[in-house]
């Protein structure tokens, strides 16, 4: 489930437009992300798919050493892709190719802020379900960060069957629709992962927009 609230929050601190000084290019910016934000409510069409694996099923995977090291200890894991459709991304093209920049521009990076938090809420809810049977939940990781190549987003496919969710893979194993995400989580006894410190802190990524220091 998406939180629109939380991605136009996203979008307005992450593109600057409430930190505008000028109050008219402000107003006109906001109409321009709120009806944006209207459009993507009825464009984005959320699916999820997803398996849990007993842990050595990472073998079949490729992941990276630093993420075998970081969840070794746990006992399974879930895999899981989430997507808003292509819908909204063809709208934000169509709106570009119309010399729409704006619109076009900023429905894009709400359709990325809304893809997010619907990994967030799977991630998040999957979190609950083992809170209560006393387990722990690593954070996601998804190929192509860390240590685990873009190139392992086949085998992860197969795993999951990306075909459940919509969505299939190009050949350099980029994701159709573009706003999907595949992730993996560790499941483990209770207090395994909640004591450590942020998934992000095995990364060489510095500089990444979704860098993580705090769980």
């Amino acid at each position: 489930m998406i939180d629109w609230d939380a991605v136009k929050k996203e979008l307005l601190q992450r593109e600057g437009i409430n930190a505008i000084k000028d109050p008219e290019q402000k107003r006109v910016i906001s109409v321009y992300a709120e009806n944006c934000l209207n459009k993507a409510r009825h464009l984005a069409k959320a699916k999820a798919a997803f398996v849990e694996k007993d842990i050595s099923c990472l073998s079949k995977i490729s992941t990276g050493k630093k993420i075998r090291s970081y969840i070794k200890d746990a006992e399974k894991i879930c895999a899981f892709v989430v997507t808003i459709g292509s819908k909204l991304e063809d709208e934000a093209s169509r709106l570009m190719k119309e010399n729409d920049q704006l619109s076009g521009y900023l429905l894009d990076r709400i359709g990325s802020f809304a893809v997010e938090n619907l990994a967030e809420d799977f991630e998040d809810k999957l979190r609950k379900k083992y809170a209560a049977k006393k387990k722990s939940v690593s954070g996601r990781f998804s190929p192509g960060y860390c240590d685990w190549p873009t190139s392992a987003q086949s085998k992860l496919s197969k795993l999951i069957g990306f075909g459940k969710a919509g969505i299939r893979l190009t050949k350099s194993c980029m994701m159709v629709p573009k706003k999907s995400i595949s992730s993996i989580a560790a499941i483990g006894p209770g207090g395994l992962f909640s004591k450590r410190k942020s998934q992000c802190s095995i990364c060489d990524m510095k500089d990444c927009n979704y860098r993580r220091f705090k769980r």
